[in-house]
């Protein structure tokens, strides 16, 4: 008997230390195995009673003790289960306030991996956009120095045009000099052609062939070569032209007859003379060597306005072919020809 009641204090010891074990214990999976046993031991317990009970006859004071003492292990296993039990629920609720800490915390991560893309991405932007800057300002600067050559290139484009109606200016004024000095030369031309013809149409003419009465004739001078053209230098110069008319008039004055002959021998016979006019519409070149033909050779020159060629040739009268060529390419060339009945001054 003694032997079966130290046998149950110890199972009551134990089923005691059990349930101080599962109460120390927060975590469900570390009471499990104590709460299992804590069961099985109390099965046990249980069972030697019945097997006691049945086996020998205990007091009755003794089995109250015992009942009782088994009751006080059964309330105490329940309230060890009861407080299993709020620990259970603290442990889901904790273990729910966890899963809503995690979810929170993945929240905060995912927001925070969504605030480095953003960052990324907009320091990528502010690199674009710098880029972008800068090459709107190249583009800004490149503008400012095309508008800087424009402005240049327009004020040089100005100064030209002032220097091309200064130099236009200048060309119509010299034009309208040279046009005053062809209509005067032109008049002074007219003037003397009048003047020979009237001379001309007054004078006796001295056929070859045709001899004149006896009674008429008047002693005979030697024959004299009257121009009745002028050279181009004369009929140019308005002072010329009256020297030359009051030479011819001297001349003719010295004699009753003209003869008018241009014939010419010896020398003479082998050079025409040709002048060579500008135009309104073009002055004459610096170099007149491209439009010379064989023999001939510039013996005068005034300027760019005329000049006078040496042309070689036999016939006096009628040029060759070396003087039509010669005068072919300067009126191809749209300048004013014209052949000189005599040698000019100073040649």
């Amino acid at each position: 008997m003694a032997e079966t009641m130290s046998h149950v204090e110890r199972v009551l010891w134990r089923i005691a230390e059990l349930g101080a074990r599962c109460s120390q214990q927060t975590a469900a999976g570390g009471r499990g195995p104590l709460w299992a046993e804590l069961e099985q031991t109390i099965a046990e317990l249980q069972a030697d009673f019945e097997a006691a009970r049945q086996a020998t006859d205990i007091a009755p004071a003794q089995v109250r003790s015992l009942e009782g003492r088994l009751k006080v292990a059964l309330r105490e296993r329940d309230r060890e289960k009861a407080r299993i039990q709020e620990f259970a629920a603290d442990a889901q609720a904790a273990r729910r306030e966890r899963d809503r800490e995690r979810q929170k915390a993945r929240k905060v991560m995912a927001a925070a991996v969504q605030a480095r893309d953003a960052a990324a991405a907009a320091k990528a932007s502010e690199a674009r956009a710098v880029a972008a800057r800068d090459q709107a300002v190249a583009a800004l600067d490149d503008a400012i120095a095309t508008g800087e050559r424009a402005a240049d290139a327009r004020d040089a484009a100005v100064r030209a045009r002032d220097e091309a109606l200064e130099a236009l200016e200048r060309a119509q004024a010299r034009i309208a000099e040279l046009e005053a000095a062809l209509d005067a030369a032109r008049a002074g031309h007219d003037e003397a052609v009048d003047r020979l013809a009237a001379r001309a149409e007054s004078a006796v003419v001295v056929l070859p062939g045709v001899a004149m009465p006896d009674a008429e004739a008047a002693p005979v001078a030697p024959a004299r070569r009257v121009s009745w053209q002028p050279t181009w230098s004369e009929w140019a110069d308005p002072e010329t032209v009256g020297a030359t008319d009051t030479a011819n008039a001297a001349d003719a004055a010295a004699t009753d007859e003209i003869v008018l002959d241009d014939s010419c021998t010896g020398e003479e016979g082998a050079v025409r003379y040709l002048n060579v006019a500008a135009t309104i519409a073009q002055l004459l070149p610096e170099d007149l060597g491209p439009f010379l033909v064989d023999g001939a050779t510039v013996v005068r020159r005034e300027g760019r306005l005329f000049a006078t060629l040496a042309v070689a040739t036999g016939d006096w009268a009628a040029p060759g072919a070396a003087g039509a060529q010669q005068v072919q390419r300067f009126a191809d060339a749209g300048f004013k020809v014209e052949w000189a009945s005599n040698a000019p001054l100073g040649v």
